[in-house]
């Protein structure tokens, strides 16, 4: 808990700036084609519209 206090405010969206900018550009690579190739689980992007909601 001390450690989020130490980060400031904004850390959280912060993180979540970063997360979505990351989707993003694995969305340009068309990484959910390789993801249904090798039958691997999509990224749940449920937590980043939730973000959003809030802000």
């Amino acid at each position: 808990m001390a450690e989020e206090d130490e980060r400031g405010p904004g850390a959280a969206h912060r993180m979540v700036s970063v997360m979505e900018g990351l989707l993003e550009k694995l969305d340009a690579l068309n990484y959910e084609e390789l993801l249904d190739k090798h039958n691997m689980k999509k990224v749940c992007r449920s937590g980043t519209k939730r973000a959003k909601s809030r802000v």
